[in-house]
């Protein structure tokens, strides 16, 4: 498998998307392997197996000579789990780690059933949520009592455990160092407990107030921009009517183009604090802006719609930022803000004004270039 920091390394963060869930993934198989290599496979036994499968789990492992970690192996041709814990070669625990996110059809019992074809003598054989806010399915846990058994483990159970290695006399530094590490990421993330504290019920109130009011404000300039059809039609998995994004200092939704020739690219649309701090590229104004931006995070279709730019003389700035490349368009803030009711109609209005030139760029950023 390739090294820890490899595997990180591939998971940048994108500004439609966020690899929090895959980097978790391999920071924890990170943590395990290493323990595993350097001080004990008792790691995986406190983490993951629960009370009711500790005999069978110290039976099984007595007489295994090596475990080993990996993540998101293809077990047939639809399914990669997060992580598998195998056993001189044998798969012993499946575990699929979710933050927020929607299952796929089936996963979790597609999962079951190639786990109950693999299982050696004496292990049932162990399939583990490891969760933060999604539920399991409501049939996951019906079949607790039946091979492979099922488990529930929250984020915060595991933070919890990471704690008490760094209480204990007798740990290895390897150890106690890579937890603490990761009990700190997990503590920055808010993910080292589920339920709320004063702190958040505080905030909470506050926030309330204004949530409803900018959702609705931010799915009135989604719905409009749908309307549009052609490049705007369909629903994609990735589309956002609404993000809060702090590497941007920016607040915006954004819609996927139906388009062959620019599949990973987006419209967006929003507000952002001060530009010039977030995006590098000439022409991005240091003062608070409205934006509409065309972008990708396909390097080789961005540098159509760069071409693009050049070839059409629009007055639009390619600029990027941490996870964005896009060519941008801009309008003071303050202009928008003025009276903040009439605000996602003064948006829609710039779009349906900017809509000719966004569609010319959009088709002549889908041709491949001379």
């Amino acid at each position: 498998m390739p090294s820890l920091y490899g595997r990180l390394f591939k998971y940048s963060q994108r500004s439609t998307r966020s690899p929090k869930e895959d980097f978790l993934t391999e920071a924890l198989a990170g943590l395990l392997e290493i323990v595993i290599r350097h001080h004990s496979p008792e790691i995986i036994k406190q983490l993951f197996v629960p009370d009711a499968l500790k005999d069978a789990w110290d039976k099984s492992s007595a007489s295994i000579n090596s475990l080993h970690i990996d993540t998101q192996p293809w077990i047939d041709e639809n399914s990669r789990p997060d992580i598998v814990v195998y056993g001189d070669g044998n798969p012993l625990i499946v575990i699929e780690n979710k933050i927020s996110a929607r299952f796929q059809d089936n996963q979790l019992n597609r999962y079951r059933d190639w786990l109950r074809t693999k299982t050696i003598f004496g292990w049932p054989g162990l399939v583990c949520l490891l969760t933060h806010t999604t539920d399991p399915p409501a049939d996951f846990l019906d079949w607790t009592n039946d091979a492979p058994h099922a488990l529930v483990r929250r984020w915060g159970e595991i933070a919890s455990q990471l704690r008490s290695f760094g209480k204990q006399a007798d740990t290895s530094q390897i150890r106690n160092g890579l937890s603490g590490e990761l009990l700190g990421f997990l503590v920055e993330e808010n993910m080292a407990g589920e339920f709320a504290e004063i702190e958040d019920f505080s905030a909470a109130f506050v926030y309330l107030r204004s949530s409803a009011k900018m959702s609705h404000t931010f799915e009135t300039i989604f719905k409009h921009i749908k309307q549009y059809g052609g490049f705007f039609a369909g629903d994609f998995q990735d589309d956002y009517e609404l993000w809060q994004d702090t590497s941007l200092n920016a607040i915006w939704g954004w819609k996927f183009l139906k388009c062959d020739g620019l599949k990973d690219s987006f419209l967006g649309y929003g507000i952002s604090l001060k530009p010039s701090l977030s995006l590098k590229g000439n022409g991005v104004p240091e003062e608070d802006s409205a934006f509409i931006c065309l972008g990708s995070d396909n390097e080789r279709e961005f540098s159509r719609i760069q071409d693009g730019i050049s070839r059409l003389k629009l007055d639009w700035t390619a600029a990027r930022g941490e996870g964005a490349s896009a060519a941008w368009v801009f309008s003071p803030l303050s202009s928008y803000l003025a009276k903040p009711d009439v605000f996602s109609g003064k948006m829609i209005a710039w779009l349906d004004r900017a809509r000719p030139d966004i569609e010319r760029l959009i088709a002549v950023g889908a041709q491949p270039k001379l």
